[in-house]
């Protein structure tokens, strides 16, 4: 039994220059796929709103873990460091 991934259609222009707008890149990414899946499934407004915004947060999180241990030279002090 094979299932099927909803097709995920292209933001509209207008969703897609808000969220450029807002500075929201990780909804812009899944917004396509999100929209799909809650589409097929009949999800609540505020779950698919929920979900992306979620994706949001959770992809910015990571953002600046990385960006922190960039700034930080940790990754390269530890790198470097002697091994015994």
């Amino acid at each position: 039994m094979t299932v099927k991934t909803p097709v995920s259609p292209p933001l509209p222009n207008e969703v897609d220059a808000l969220l450029r707008r807002l500075r929201m890149p990780y909804v812009r990414h899944a917004a396509p796929e999100v929209l799909a899946i809650a589409k097929s499934q009949g999800w609540d407004p505020a779950e698919m709103l929920r979900v992306l915004l979620a994706e949001e947060a959770a992809r910015r999180d990571q953002a600046t873990i990385r960006m922190r241990r960039r700034a930080s030279g940790l990754l390269a002090t530890i790198a470097s460091a002697p091994h015994h």
